[in-house]
Order: structure tokens, then sequence, then C-alpha cells
């Protein structure tokens, strides 16, 4: 095998996607980072499997994929470096975000990375309007976007995968959920899979640990949607969830979310060993590798400064912003008058 479909090179993005996470989890253990910083850990599979079962681009004709803080690897997949990663975490001016919204992934629609929206849910109604495009062009593209279990309970989810039904968008919508505990918080359906039918969508549900479980499912409701059939919801089992999650769930979960993660990583090594793919110091090279990728861009980023504080309107609105809005600054010496705080006299 070779390129995309070569198992070892697969196993290289699981890798960044592992010593990037980890990279950034000791950065938020150090308070560079806010504490509420998502890292990813255990979300290694999920990412680079469903990414991998797409097409990209870097002139904006591929796939669109939509990931969440968690889902580095998708973000590499994709042609996000590290060095850009660490740059957005630490919101760095030199940042593809420009230091903005510094948990989120950027938005490139030339490579094919839409960022998340600011609430839980309303990336799903965004992706179904990009597919919608691309289904009314006739375009031979997907999108695909991630979803936390708990964001399948808020307005704009529902509102979102209903449209791409009733549309038959092209959209193919990946719920990383947890145990049958953390989803009862949520539905009282015990899988994803019968959601999917009340909107009258195809699903498949595969296992979020198991990288081509995860490559397999998405690459099959791919091709579905090439064909023309619509919207299909993967349900990926066994990933971490939140803490909000656990309190719904009443499961406890007082911890990070993160901070004892399933280990797909391992998982995958110790297959592609077992099954004679690769020898276990080729892999060690590969991780070897990986760590000092991350190591090298963290550093680098670490060292660069934050946005400077005039550029912090650039960018904000559509063209140039000017002189700020009067109201940023001091109160105006012409135009609207200060409003009267003396009552009006009483009529007779």
């Amino acid at each position: 095998m070779a390129g995309r479909d070569d198992p070892v090179d697969l196993y290289r993005v699981l890798a960044l996607h592992r010593a990037a996470a980890t990279r950034l989890k000791s950065l938020r253990d150090q308070g560079q980072v806010p504490a509420a910083t998502r890292c990813g850990l255990g979300y290694e599979a999920v990412s680079a499997g469903a990414a991998r079962a797409l097409r990209t681009a870097q002139d904006g004709t591929g796939d669109v994929i939509a990931p969440t803080p968690d889902n580095a690897g998708a973000f590499f997949v994709f042609g996000g470096t590290p060095l850009e990663f660490f740059r957005q975490r630490l919101a760095r001016g030199s940042a593809p975000g420009r230091g903005r919204e510094p948990g989120m992934c950027p938005t490139d629609f030339e490579r094919g990375l839409a960022g998340p929206a600011a609430l839980p849910g309303t990336l799903v109604e965004v992706m179904a309007g990009i597919t919608l495009a691309f289904r009314l062009r006739g375009q031979d593209r997907v999108g695909l976007v991630f979803s936390g279990e708990d964001e399948t309970s808020t307005s704009a989810w529902h509102e979102g995968i209903n449209f791409a039904a009733a549309q038959r968008c092209p959209l193919i919508v990946v719920v990383q959920a947890g145990t049958e505990a953390s989803i009862g918080a949520h539905t009282r359906v015990r899988d994803f899979g019968q959601k999917a039918a009340g909107y009258g969508v195809a699903s498949a549900s595969v296992d979020g640990g198991d990288v081509l479980a995860a490559h397999q499912g998405v690459l099959t409701a791919a091709e579905r949607a090439r064909s023309g059939k619509g919207t299909t919801l993967v349900e990926a089992r066994g990933c971490p969830v939140s803490r909000r999650v656990h309190h719904a769930a009443g499961t406890g979960g007082g911890g990070h979310p993160d901070e004892e993660p399933p280990d797909p990583v391992a998982r995958f090594r110790a297959r592609l060993v077992a099954e004679r793919i690769a020898r276990a110091s080729d892999l060690d090279e590969v991780e070897r590798g990986a760590r000092a990728e991350v190591r090298a861009a963290c550093e680098k980023a670490l060292g660069e400064p934050s946005p400077a504080e005039e550029r912090a309107l650039g960018g904000v609105y559509d063209g140039d912003p000017g002189v700020p809005p009067w109201y940023r600054l001091e109160p105006p010496e012409r135009g609207l008058a200060p409003a009267s705080t003396t009552l009006p006299e009483a009529g007779p």
C-alpha cells in the first residue's frame, strides 16, 4: 500500500495527534492555555479514520470537514500543520485565526476546513448549507461534521440534520458517543441509529477506538452521499465524554474528560505488529518523528507574540473598519446627545 491507503502513514497521523494532544495537555497543566482547553486525547482513531475516508485538496475543490477541538488528526489530514495547531491554540498573532478563538480549528475553505461555530450544534446547520451548495451545483463533494453526543440535544443540531435529510444533502454527521449510560442522559433511545431513523437518514455504528472501523464507516457513508442518497449519521461509540455529560448522566467524572482516555494509538500499533504490516522498531521511529515535529512547532509558537492591539478589529468587519465606532472610544462630540436623566413634568 502507498499514500492515503498506507496503514503506516495512517499510524503517523494518530501519532501526530497523540503527540500534539499530549503537549497541549502539558501546556494546560502549566497554565499557559485555559483550564477548559480540550486536548483531544482518546479521539485519535475517529479523527484520523474519518478524515482519511474523504478527498482532500488545496485549491477548494475537495471535500469539507468540520472538526471539533478534539479532532486534531482530522485537521492534520486536511493539510493543517503542528505549527498552525499550536499558533492557534496559543492565540498567537501568526495563527490562521490571528489569535481569535484559540480553542477552535481555523477556517480555510481552500483546504476544506470549516471552523466550529460558537454554539454547540450550530455547525451541523452550517455544514448542511455547505453540502446543499455541493448538491445544487452538481459537485462530487461531501461534507463531514463531528458532534459530541450532548450536542445532539440542541435545537440547532436537530434543525441542521433535519434540513440535511429533507434536502438530501451529501453530509456525514459523526456523533462521538460514549457509553450507554452517558447517551441515556440525553435521549431515551439506546443508540443514535434510532435517532437517525426519525430523520429518515441512514446510520452506522462503529467502534470509535478502532481507526479502521471509523475509516470504513465514513468511507461507506461518503460513497452513499456521492451517489445521491443523502445524509448519513455515523455513531462512533467508546469516545471520551465531557464533564458536563458525566454530570448529566450522574456518572461522576469529576476530572477532566481526557485525563484517562482509551488508547486507540496503542490498539492500532498492536494490530500492525501482530499482522506483520510493520515492525515495532519502524513504529517507534514514526512516534519519535511525530514527537520531534510537535516539540519544534510548540517551541516556535511559544516564542511568538500575541496579536497587536491595533489589529484587534482587522478581519472582523467586512472590508476596512476604519475608525472604530464611537462607543468604543470617548463619548461623541457630536451626533446623538446623551440621554436625559431628568423626568418630564407631570401633565395637568
